[in-house]
């Protein structure tokens, strides 16, 4: 190799790119020019097909080594070193260009960008007013994906347990939310697939409901022990404040505690129980409860059929009772 040969030779190595390689003893006209990628197929593709790309440049000498590259949120990656780049295409990896190198230099293309069709992606839901609201307050529920093509059908659903309904087909729903009705996600369609949201939960403040008294030990229960009696609400923000009340025979009423477990020792069937829940945005009372008490036999007496005094060797007929 002559000195000038070699000199050329050793910046082209010093220049510590990926597409290396050269061609001892080749003369230095022009470095590549005109580079250019071809995409094959043309036009839009779906994700996840394979598609052909192509770079091409003028140089003299001939090209001698190709370098592929994409370009992801402004990061650059190698991901092929020949002429003819086979891969396939997602939705986030769709900017390429081309490196042509020759003993004179190198030139990059322009940066292709394909055009991918995708389904819906990255599901989003928002809720306005953004914050708590009251049982039966009205919201606007606003659906959002990255689909291409745009999505534009869209389907809204509550959730109830384990019950789905259908609750409009608009991007952005309006609905009135409940205690028992407050979970939400959104259905995204295009020519694509179709994705669906996360769950949203809207926070619904309202009074305590379905109140209501259990005991321990359950069932039956004998007339003078004790039992355990129990208040349970669903209440947002939670029940603040329980009181409970005995009710007698003549229908009186007392006030017997304030917490939500009540001991009653030395229960009788005569006496009926319920509690009464409480928070900042109302009260609910619970149906009586009436205790199954059992006990021994009591008051036994006898009585006589006929009454009265009998003649001696008549017949009676005892009762007892």
């Amino acid at each position: 190799m002559q000195g000038a040969e070699r000199l050329i030779f050793l910046g082209w190595l010093l220049k510590g790119t990926l597409c290396q390689g050269g061609v001892e003893g080749t003369d230095c006209t022009n470095p590549p020019w005109n580079t250019s990628v071809s995409v094959s197929p043309s036009g839009p593709v779906i994700e996840g097909s394979a598609v052909t790309l192509t770079c091409s440049s003028d140089a003299n000498p001939p090209v001698i080594r190709y370098c592929w590259y994409s370009v992801r949120g402004g990061n650059t990656r190698a991901t092929g070193f020949s002429q003819v780049l086979k891969t396939k295409i997602w939705a986030d990896n769709t900017h390429f260009y081309c490196e042509a190198k020759n003993m004179c230099g190198t030139q990059n293309s322009t940066i292709t960008q394909l055009h991918v069709l995708y389904g819906p992606k990255t599901m989003s839901v928002s809720v306005t007013p953004s914050g708590p609201v009251f049982d039966g307050a009205m919201v606007n529920l606003t659906c959002s994906s990255n689909g291409n093509p745009p999505v534009s059908n869209f389907t809204w659903y509550s959730v109830k347990g384990d019950q789905v309904v259908l609750v409009g087909v608009k991007k952005r729903q309006e609905t009135m939310v409940s205690a028992e009705v407050h979970q939400f996600y959104c259905e995204g369609r295009n020519d694509h697939g179709e994705q669906n949201s996360p769950m949203i939960e809207v926070v619904v403040l309202y009074p305590p409901w379905n109140t209501s008294v259990s005991v321990s030990p359950s069932g039956p229960v004998l007339k003078g022990s004790s039992v355990t009696l129990t208040c349970s609400s669903d209440a947002n923000p939670p029940v603040s404040s329980y009181c409970w009340y005995s009710v007698d025979k003549s229908k009186t009423r007392t006030v017997i505690g304030s917490e939500q477990n009540l001991t009653v020792a030395n229960v009788n069937g005569s006496t009926q129980y319920y509690c009464k829940a409480k928070n900042q945005h109302g009260s609910d009372n619970s149906t009586l409860l009436q205790l199954d008490i059992q006990y021994p036999p009591w008051n036994t007496s006898v009585s006589v059929s006929p009454s009265g005094p009998v003649l001696e060797g008549s017949a009676v007929t005892p009762d007892l009772q």
